[in-house]
């Protein structure tokens, strides 16, 4: 079931932007359509308005697909993004992964440190399963290729970060959630974008902890090397030198 607010996200922005620039109309046109000021359009597809009610949502739709009520819910099924998926658009993945895959981040000691879900059950050839993989990456590459590179990149940059977390992740049998239809597979992501959310606070506040006593310490050491031990002077007159 959709929430009663919606996140306009990108998905949500392309799919109106995309399917208004293929039937020939203008955003002006499409906003006196649903009953809107004449710039509503522009600013829901150039990211000015963050959220909307389903029901207005479900009106652009409508319009767009010429479809009914229940057709225009399925196709914002299909598009949306939970709305409170952690964003990482802000990553630097420049500055976040070093590719160079001598590093001890892919060092064999890293592999095996956790414990996965399940053992391994059966093998196959290495080369046929990274074709596998990259046979799929192409075809949601020709479906998104912003969003494919982009995950690509999120991927490559997690593997760094510890290889042997994430290959216990990768070997998780997600094909078991198959018995699951789109609502029951979104219920799943949802729950772990909320487990993810509670370790990422988890991880962000000992990170802070962590500079705090850094900075503590260093402020310690910066009043301590500026002070001198004072000198014991002697002031007592000798009496063996007095006469």
């Amino acid at each position: 079931m959709l929430p009663v607010k919606i996140t306009i996200d990108e998905n949500i922005r392309k799919l109106i932007r995309t399917k208004r620039k293929a039937l020939g109309i203008s955003g002006t046109t499409l906003s006196q359509l649903i009953d809107q000021k004449s710039s509503y359009i522009s600013a829901v597809e150039n990211g000015r308005i963050k959220k909307m009610s389903l029901e207005a949502l479900k009106n652009i739709i409508e319009k767009l697909f010429d479809c009914d009520d229940i057709k225009a819910e399925n196709i914002i099924k299909k598009n949306i993004i939970d709305s409170d998926t952690i964003s990482t658009t802000n990553i630097n993945l420049k500055e976040s992964v070093d590719l160079d895959t001598s590093n001890n981040q892919f060092s064999q000691d890293n592999i095996k440190k956790y414990n996965t879900v399940e053992t391994p059950t059966n093998t196959e050839a290495l080369d046929d399963l990274i074709q596998n993989m990259k046979v799929g990456f192409e075809t949601i590459q020709k479906v998104d290729a912003e969003f494919t590179v982009s995950t690509l990149k999120y991927l490559v940059t997690s593997m760094h970060f510890d290889l042997g977390f994430m290959m216990a992740l990768f070997h998780i049998p997600y094909f078991a959630l198959k018995g699951l239809d789109h609502d029951g597979r979104q219920q799943f992501l949802n729950d772990v974008s909320d487990i993810f959310k509670k370790y990422a606070i988890l991880s962000k506040e000992h990170m802070d902890e962590r500079k705090k006593n850094e900075d503590d310490k260093s402020k310690v050491n910066s009043s301590t090397s500026g002070t001198e031990d004072p000198q014991d002077f002697n002031t007592d007159s000798d009496d063996s030198d007095q006469s």
